[in-house]
């Protein structure tokens, strides 16, 4: 499924996604978090656990807040090479 021509977004939100309740990042740090993908994006943690060709998969709650809030994301939007990845293809 992997290849560079693509930028890779989970198609759903995990049960654990940093913009849930449920996620495994304490409140106190989500902004310092984010603000590190200023450049790039948010990968994906379960994404980054499966390892493997989709590692750098970008998060859905991330992608959701706004499409094209950083240059790799406007830049893909552009290229029209948004993938949207199912949970299933990280196992």
């Amino acid at each position: 499924m992997h290849d560079r021509t693509h930028f890779y977004v989970m198609a759903e939100k995990c049960d654990e996604c940093l913009f849930t309740p449920n996620r495994i990042v304490p409140k106190d740090r989500v902004q310092e978090v984010l603000d590190r993908c200023v450049q790039s994006h948010f990968i994906c943690h379960k994404a980054s656990i499966a390892g493997g060709p989709l590692a750098n998969t970008c998060c859905r709650g991330y992608y959701d807040r706004e499409p094209h809030q950083t240059p790799a994301m406007r830049l893909a939007a552009m290229l029209d090479i948004v993938t949207f990845v199912p949970p299933e293809a990280l196992k």
